[in-house]
């Protein structure tokens, strides 16, 4: 072959290349690679290798029908057919289907031999699964790369019958010359996407403490957020200051400084590394940090929380000859529905945190309500009453005021399983609220026998008595579990105009139990999910329709609980309840313990 004539057929065959790697180096390759689901996954799939194949189709035909130089077809065919071979990325179905079409190639352009053709498919098996097992130092490192070529080419051309040695080493030349440009290539895309992917990383770290930086917060939090936001979901957020870090930085240096960042930090990710959910930890500015907390309860949210508390103020810093002793100041939020964005939930949790400092620092508070920790480890109180409106949805007016007790039991406040009181101190801070009430209507939970216990029992008949029709006493069951005990009571409270009502009917099931009373009940409140689950929200529309059926049936009167946003307002609307109760209307505020 003259000089001249392989020149030309090297340099078109390295245009090919580049060409070639063009169309993988793509956007519209990038896309064929992937889906929003199985189906377009599988599509895209079948319209690359419908693709690949029309490509490898049309340069067989035109080794087929060209007379004179189709050996440089038969080169560019057999690399587009080889290049595929090296891409990690695929699937072992797609892995071996790419090994199928290179050895359809192979043997389409070689007449049958069977010693030939089972000692060729020998090798093949060999170098699929040598490939397979090393695909990316084959792709991206020199040596096997020029070596698996090498071997394709030789594999190639030495088994081509009717041409010179000459010719077939100078095609062997230009294979390899072919497949050495297309490794300098990708390889020099490659180095830049790996550097481009460690900026990209070393932007989401905090130099100094390699907590997540503020950009992955605003990246990878934010998706979490709209994940939650559209999948109902739960999420919590706590944002935390080191407490006096100033100080820490005037008194021991800026060094001091660091190695308390640094030590916290640590302190902070070990704990967020053995929760039972997902929680990163981000450093969002100075000595301020911020823990997102996805698909996790309050109550999950709330101890961890407390966990990293602890540790941080209970964990001495080693810094040169000395000990720092370090107390951070936390403020933790929940998603809610009225959240539009992350911001919202990290203002609140912002909000929160200033709470916190504001009252001492070394505490909790959550949604700025309560804090739930300080320094202080004696508690002067453990118990506090607290009334919760029931209004009128059509005014806004208060219709009654449930009474609740609240306990303060492993560092926060929860509602008492029952009034644990004596008669006459109950009895007594009846007639103390009763007095501030703007609607003198008040609502109590009992169980049956408490409330029908003769002494209990006399004294709200004596207070109903005295009140003169003045005071309206609504008295929830959660339960009936002894309907003859309730029917010969019931009279007695009735004649004085109290209200019975079915408290909790989170299930269609529960009407059962009350069935053989239910003539002397007047409402029933029906609970709302939050953040309910898909399945959850179906679950709470049946239940709405079944007790406004019997709302409808019996003549009572409904009251929707849990309202937290205008779509409980709108349950309200939809189930033609009159009535509801919820942080939505008043949230309590309990007191502070100190």
């Amino acid at each position: 072959m003259a000089l001249g004539v392989w020149l030309g057929r090297l340099v078109t065959s390295i245009f090919f290349v580049a060409g070639y790697l063009t169309y993988y180096d793509s956007k519209i390759y990038l896309r064929l690679r992937g889906g929003s689901d199985r189906w377009q996954r599988l599509i895209n799939r079948t319209l690359s290798q419908l693709i690949l194949v029309g490509l490898l189709a049309c340069l067989q035909a035109a080794i087929l029908t060209v007379r004179q130089g189709s050996e440089m077809y038969a080169n560019l065919v057999l690399f587009a057919a080889a290049y595929p071979l090296l891409d990690e990325t695929t699937t072992l179905p797609d892995y071996l289907w790419h090994w199928a079409l290179f050895s359809l190639i192979w043997y389409i352009n070689h007449p049958f031999q069977a010693q030939l053709f089972v000692f060729v498919a020998g090798c093949f098996v060999i170098l699929c699964v040598a490939v397979r097992r090393f695909q990316y130092q084959f792709h991206y490192n020199a040596v096997p790369n020029l070596i698996l070529f090498s071997t394709l080419g030789i594999l190639t051309w030495t088994t081509h019958v009717g041409m010179t040695p000459s010719s077939r080493l100078s095609f062997i030349l230009i294979f390899i010359a072919m497949s050495s440009y297309a490794y300098t290539y990708i390889r020099r895309v490659h180095v830049h996407t790996q550097e481009r992917l460690k900026l990209n990383e070393s932007i989401m770290y905090d130099t100094l403490t390699h907590a997540y930086s503020l950009s992955r917060l605003r990246k990878n939090a934010v998706a979490e957020f709209k994940h939650c936001q559209q999948d109902q979901l739960p999420m919590a957020a706590a944002v935390l200051d080191i407490d006096y870090f100033k100080s820490i930085n005037d008194e021991f240096g800026h060094a001091a400084g660091d190695q308390v960042l640094i030590s916290v930090t640590k302190l902070l990710q070990k704990k967020l590394l053995a929760a039972p959910f997902a929680a990163e930890l981000y450093r969002t500015g100075g000595e301020e940090m911020t823990i997102i907390m996805p698909d996790c309860s309050l109550e999950q949210a709330i101890k961890l929380v407390r966990d990293c508390w602890t540790t941080v103020r209970t964990v001495p810093i080693p810094y040169e000859e000395d000990h720092l002793h370090c107390t951070i100041s936390i403020g933790l939020a929940y998603l809610e529905q009225s959240d539009t964005e992350l911001d919202d939930l990290l203002k609140r949790a912002d909000d929160s945190l200033y709470l916190s400092k504001q009252n001492g620092r070394d505490r909790i508070t959550v949604d700025g309500q309560a804090d739930l920790l300080n320094n202080s480890h004696s508690v002067m109180i453990n118990y506090t009453y607290y009334t919760k409106p029931v209004m009128r949805i059509k005014d806004s007016g208060v219709a009654t005021n449930e009474l609740r007790l609240a306990v303060y039991n492993d560092g926060h406040w929860t509602d008492a399983p029952d009034f644990s009181a004596t008669v006459a101190t109950l009895m007594k801070l009846i007639k103390q609220i009763n007095e501030h009430l703007e609607t003198h209507a008040l609502a109590i939970n009992y169980e049956l026998t408490p409330l029908f216990n003769p002494d209990i029992k006399a004294a709200w008949l004596d207070y109903l008595r005295n009140q003169q029709n003045e005071f309206m006493l609504h008295v929830e069951f959660k339960t009936m579990a002894e309907p003859t005990l309730f029917i010969q009571n019931v009279a007695a409270f009735k004649a004085y105009g109290a209200h019975f009502v079915i408290d909790d009917c989170d299930s269609p099931e529960k009407f059962t139990d009350f069935f053989p009373v239910i003539k002397y009940f007047d409402v029933v409140k029906v609970p709302l999910i939050a953040k309910p689950t898909p399945e959850q929200v179906k679950a709470m529309h049946t239940n709405l329709a079944f007790w406004h059926g019997v709302c409808v049936q019996y003549g009572m009167t409904m009251v929707i609980t849990g309202i937290e946003s205008d779509a409980g307002l709108r349950m309200c609307d939809r189930y033609h309840a009159e009535f509801g109760q919820g942080n939505y209307f008043s949230r309590p505020v309990l007191p502070r313990i100190m």
